[in-house]
């Protein structure tokens, strides 16, 4: 597991800061996805996902996390 330090933007271009947080995860993807989870957001408009050796992954037409309906009522009920 790679700690990645991710920025989502829910609407871009904004003038709002972004949503900011460290994140262990597997990829790139996965680390912006799960904080798109913890955060309850559904769209995300601009992602970018900075690795330790300085690269950056970006989603630059926005990214979706969709769950299934098991998934959502595991999280209500933690």
């Amino acid at each position: 597991m790679i700690i990645y330090d991710v920025a989502l933007w829910r609407f871009w271009p904004s003038s709002e800061f972004p949503i900011v947080d460290e994140i262990e995860a597997s990829s790139p993807l996965l680390a912006a996805l799960n904080l798109m989870h913890r955060c309850r957001l559904k769209h995300a408009s601009y992602v970018a996902v900075a690795a330790p050796g300085g690269g950056i992954t970006r989603w630059v037409n926005g990214l979706s996390l969709v769950l299934d309906e098991e998934t959502e009522e595991q999280g209500v009920s933690q």
